[in-house]
């Protein structure tokens, strides 16, 4: 403690410049109930701000982590699977794209479409005996 400073408030003997350290010193460290701030006590606080920083950049991960699970279940709902069909007599494979949350087609490759044309070709093929002449393949 400095000479002429009675629990850190400025005294009359204190030059203004003393004055002014004291003020300063002790609106900078925090004290205002009087008294010197030991290193100890600095060194405390400086603690505390760390595991209160540490603690709000914990809460924040957490948070991070609930809206990414979050995102994962919904879009859980709208996956797809896949279903593949085997049409013998158009000798295709058909991939039907299926969505798992109400079981609706989403897209079949090849389309319906096609694999009614192939069907339809082979058969005519088949029927006039040039068969081994097509060779489709999905």
């Amino acid at each position: 403690m400095q000479a002429g400073c009675i629990n850190n408030v400025p005294t009359p003997q204190q030059s203004p410049v003393e004055r002014q350290h004291q003020v300063v010193k002790t609106k900078t460290l925090g004290n205002p109930g009087g008294g010197e701030v030991s290193n100890e006590t600095i060194r405390r606080k400086l603690e505390e701000r760390q595991r209160h920083s540490q603690q709000e950049n914990q809460e924040q991960k957490e948070q991070h982590a609930e809206k990414i699970q979050a995102a994962i279940l919904e879009r859980e709902g709208r996956m797809r699977h896949l279903k593949f069909d085997v049409i013998d007599d158009a000798a295709i494979v058909q991939v039907s794209v299926i969505n798992s949350e109400d079981g609706t087609i989403v897209r079949k490759v090849p389309s319906d479409e096609m694999v009614k044309f192939v069907r339809m070709l082979r058969r005519k093929l088949r029927n006039s005996g040039a068969s081994n002449l097509l060779d489709i393949q999905a």
